[in-house]
């Protein structure tokens, strides 16, 4: 290694002492060569003392930086320290997850405590009630349940589904379809007035058995029976509207019935006219066939005795009778087909007649019908809200149950329990006090600290789990424990387009260091978390 300054320039060269020697040149240099045989028994050339000695030290001092920079270098590689760090630990808030009054708070501060051990009690009178009041009420919507599933059988029961009712409903006369529709209008009223009245039945029924349990106030009971009185008393109103726009809609319906039945009527009557003038032609007719028959017959007869009667006689006969004959000839063809036309339309006044009477048979039943038309929408309408009163029920059912399981869990937290193992820190709440859902209350610490360390950037790239750590604690007179490398957290990028611009350098993410060994159990008086710490990352 070589040195200089202003006045002299120094070589050291590293020599074999056994086979060189010293030699001091021009201007104070010094030389170290190899002794040749001839002069190895040669004394020390002479030379300047105080040069010698300062080149000494000089070499010593550069040889010693430069151990420690080779031991620098190979302690680097092996090892990463930082004493950015300190003891932490795991911190358990104890909250109250309902409101109420402490009764009793069993923890003490710096206590252990296990994991569901009983730390505060809040008074449950409340909560109880609370459970008593809906599990009552489950009872009663069960039993309203029963007796609505009967009431549904019931009502369907009582409703008629003949087809000719269809018939009724779909009557288009105009003055009909005006009463339909007013009835229509009322009666939808009435249907969207249901659920509200429906529900305040219900509750009625429900307020007053529970008030005969003592679990509610008169003056609850009294409000919920003023409630139902006036949703009664509109129903009652709707109720009656409904009924006179029914009355209305059977009267228009009978009306046009009564309308068809005499037109019916009528025609039947004047069929039945014609077909009684045209069976007299018919019979007219009819007997003029017999007579022309009759007279053929006759005829035949003569033919048989005229040969056995005399000439002259027989001649004027025979020639009476062709004048006859000839006579009915002429006529006969005229009077078939009048008969076969008249036959036709007597048929025809028979079909017509028998049309118009099955259409005044289908009147009649119809007007029978519209005399039950009001009982027969009273009854599908009352099925109708048997199955909403039903579902209502079924509803209040549901949500009652779910009401329990709720009243159940906030009975349950009345008790307030440790959330894991630890030792109860910071405790906020004394018996007598009111407190709220969320409020925290103490915090348990677990009896197993770790280390949070900070490492520069370069260096977290060589830290690993599972690496071994040497942990030094001042306060425990610098004594060096054994932990391992837990997790190592991942370093924000630079310039990452979720970091605001004005962020310039990261956070440095801290490294989990477990503990080999449980310092906190026998120090735990002269170290807390927080306690500062350095510690040494081996990196092999």
């Amino acid at each position: 290694m070589e040195y200089s300054d202003s006045s002299d320039k120094v070589r050291q060269i590293e020599a074999d002492q056994s086979s060189s020697e010293i030699v001091l040149a021009e201007q104070g240099d010094i030389f170290v060569q190899s002794k040749e045989p001839s002069q190895l028994l040669k004394p020390l050339i002479s030379f300047k003392s105080g040069n010698f000695w300062l080149f000494g030290w000089l070499g010593a001092i550069a040889i010693a930086i430069l151990i420690a920079g080779v031991s620098r270098w190979f302690y680097v590689r092996s090892y990463e320290e930082t004493n950015k760090a300190y003891i932490t630990s795991d911190i358990f808030a104890v909250n109250a997850r309902v409101s109420g009054q402490v009764a009793n708070v069993t923890a003490k501060e710096n206590q252990n405590v296990r994991k569901g051990t009983v730390l505060v009690k809040l008074n449950p009178k409340e909560y109880e009630a609370k459970l008593q009041y809906l599990q009552a009420s489950l009872a009663i919507y069960q039993q309203q349940s029963e007796a609505a599933a009967k009431r549904v059988s019931e009502a369907k029961d009582r409703v008629i589904t003949d087809k000719n009712i269809k018939q009724v409903f779909n009557i288009t006369d105009l003055s009909v379809v005006k009463a339909r529709n007013a009835e229509n209008v009322i009666r939808n009223q009435l249907r969207r007035f249901e659920p509200n009245f429906i529900k305040a039945e219900l509750e009625r029924d429900r307020i007053v058995k529970l008030y005969g349990k003592g679990l509610i106030s008169r003056k609850t009971l009294e409000s919920t029976k003023l409630k139902y009185d006036v949703l009664g008393k509109e129903r009652k109103k709707l109720e009656e509207k409904v009924k006179q726009a029914g009355i209305k809609l059977v009267r228009s319906q009978l009306d046009f019935l009564n309308n068809r039945e005499g037109i019916a009527r009528e025609v039947v009557f004047k069929i039945q006219t014609q077909l009684n003038s045209l069976e007299g032609e018919i019979e007219v007719s009819k007997r003029e066939i017999e007579n022309y028959q009759a007279a053929k017959i006759r005829l035949v007869k003569q033919d048989i005795n005229s040969q056995t009667s005399s000439s002259q006689t027989s001649n004027s006969q025979n020639t009476k009778a062709n004048s006859q004959e000839k006579e009915q000839e002429i006529n006969l063809p005229k009077v078939e087909s009048v008969l076969t036309s008249k036959l036709a339309e007597q048929k025809k006044l028979i079909a017509q007649k028998e049309l118009q009477e099955k259409r005044m048979t289908q009147v009649l039943a119809q007007k029978e019908l519209v005399t039950l038309f009001a009982e027969i929408k009273t009854n599908q309408y009352n099925y109708d809200v048997s199955k909403l009163y039903y579902k209502l029920i079924q509803n209040a059912l549901l949500t009652t149950q779910k009401q329990i399981k709720a009243a159940q869990y906030q009975l349950y937290y009345t008790k307030i329990t440790a959330p894991n193992n630890g030792q109860v820190n910071i405790k906020r709440v004394q018996a007598g006090q009111k407190v709220k859902s969320g409020q925290t209350l103490m915090s348990v610490v677990p009896q197993k600290p770790w280390i949070a360390a900070n490492f520069e950037p370069e260096q977290l790239k060589k830290i690993k789990p599972g690496q071994q750590v040497k942990i030094r604690i001042p306060q425990l007179s610098n004594q060096t424990f054994i932990g391992k490398v837990q997790s190592v957290s991942s370093m924000p990028k630079l310039g990452s387009k979720s970091e605001p611009k004005s962020v310039k350098t990261p956070v440095k993410p801290p490294v989990k260091i477990s503990l080999e060994k449980n310092i906190w159990a026998n120090s735990q008086l002269q170290i807390s978390p927080g306690t500062p710490v350095s510690v040494r990352v081996e990196l092999q």
